[in-house]
C-alpha cells in the first residue's frame, strides 16, 4: 500500500495524523488500532509526507507572484563578480561584501588560460612551428 492510499485511509475514517513539535509522528488517541499499525507500518513514509507539507506551506502562494520583479540580463562578468561578492559576505570572517567588479573578473579570466596536461605539449608544438619574419 502506498502512502497516498494510507492518507486516504486515514481521512476517511476521520482520524488526524501530524508532526508535533519534536517532529514526531503523532495519531489521534481514540483512532482505531488497526489505523495505529497502519502508521507505524508507514511511519517513515508519513513523516516524509508531513514535512514536505510543511515546507511547501511556506512557500507564498501563486497570487503574489502575478508580478514578479523584471529580470535584469547580466553579464558573466557581473554574474560571477556579484556571486563572489554573496559569498565573502556569507563564508567570510568579517561578514563584509567583497569589492569584486566586473572588470576585476574579466581581469583574472582573460589573464590566464588553464589546458588539461594532455594539451600543453601539444600547445607547446604549435607555438614552436610558428615563425615570425
Amino acid at each position: 500500500m502506498d502512502v497516498e492510499a494510507v492518507l486516504d485511509r486515514f481521512s476517511e475514517a476521520g482520524v488526524s495524523v501530524w508532526l508535533d513539535a519534536a517532529g514526531k509522528l503523532r495519531i489521534d488517541k481514540d483512532a482505531p488500532a488497526e489505523l495505529k499499525q497502519l502508521a507505524r507500518q508507514h511511519k517513515q513514509e508519513l513523516i516524509d509526507v508531513r514535512r514536505a507539507e510543511a515546507v511547501t506551506a511556506t512557500i507564498p502562494p501563486a497570487a503574489i507572484w502575478t508580478n514578479p520583479p523584471p529580470i535584469q540580463a547580466t553579464s558573466w562578468a557581473e554574474w560571477k563578480a556579484e556571486a563572489l561578492n554573496r559569498l565573502f559576505q556569507e563564508q567570510g570572517r568579517t561578514g563584509q561584501r567583497g569589492r569584486i567588479t566586473a572588470a576585476t573578473v574579466r581581469h583574472g579570466e582573460g589573464g590566464r588560460q588553464i589546458f588539461p596536461a594532455c594539451f600543453v605539449g601539444h600547445i607547446k608544438r604549435e607555438r614552436s612551428a610558428v615563425t615570425t619574419d
